[in-house]
């Protein structure tokens, strides 16, 4: 596939609307071409990241170009929460571990 048919289906391909050929080619293209690298990453930022930041969603540029690149069938699990929601969960819960011995030392 050359840079112009790969720049014209950029947008599709960010959404997920070419075909399954479409986009291993498209991939493979894009892996090879930093050019077309480059493009996809404005694009992206343009169509799908801004709207992110704009609901105030985590947003990794890096991982979400990796994502898109990845062939179909090797997609990763994702987890409910990102790790900083984890971290404030746990330490929510230690603490409340720590007050409740502070609370039983303190009456017992």
């Amino acid at each position: 596939m050359e840079c112009k048919e790969v720049e014209s289906l950029l947008s599709k391909f960010i959404d997920g609307e070419c075909t399954r050929e479409q986009s291993r080619e498209i991939r493979e293209h894009i892996l090879g071409c930093p050019d077309c690298r480059e493009e996809l990453t404005i694009q992206f930022l343009v169509q799908e990241g801004v709207s992110r930041l704009d609901r105030d969603e985590d947003f990794s540029l890096d991982e979400e170009i990796g994502r898109l690149l990845e062939p179909p069938g090797k997609k990763k699990v994702r987890m409910p929460f990102s790790w900083n929601a984890w971290t404030i969960v746990l330490d929510a819960l230690t603490l409340i571990i720590i007050a409740g011995v502070g609370l039983f030392l303190l009456f017992r």
